[in-house]
């Protein structure tokens, strides 16, 4: 969502500013593309591995909800304030998150290979490429 926010604030379709849930909170992002390359993987040598294996697919580094934003609005063209949403957090949330892929790396022959910022840029690239198309077929 938080990359959503900022395209439709650089289109000047929002207010400058990011509505979130808690920042406080840690955990484990990673490219869609590079889960992807897991599941081929353990595809490719399913024949392998044992029956009813389960294997946590992740970057193995929990990042912090709040510094994730920030690294977003980094790389937006546009300054925003960030409001926490009161009625967003929910007290049950676990505060964090971590796993480790050490399995899925000794058994796929995995690991992530794209870069964090990287990741980033093209989430909000993607973004801001639904926003302009949503603009210019009147769904904006």
């Amino acid at each position: 969502a938080f990359a959503s926010q900022i395209a439709r604030i650089e289109a000047g379709l929002q207010p400058p500013v990011i509505r979130t849930g808690a920042l406080d909170r840690w955990r484990d992002f990673l490219d869609v593309r590079d889960v992807c390359e897991a599941y081929v993987a353990a595809i490719a040598r399913s024949d392998a591995l044992p029956a009813g294996l389960a294997l946590n697919i992740a970057s193995g580094r929990p990042r912090r909800v709040g510094d994730v934003l920030a690294d977003m609005l980094r790389l937006a063209r546009v300054e925003a304030r960030v409001e926490e949403a009161a009625a967003a957090l929910r007290p049950t949330d676990l505060r964090e998150t971590r796993c480790s892929a050490a399995q899925a790396r000794q058994l796929l022959g995995w690991a992530p290979r794209r870069e964090w910022e990287q990741t980033l840029r093209e989430v909000i690239d993607s973004w801001r490429a639904a926003v302009r198309r949503g603009a210019a077929e009147g769904q904006a």
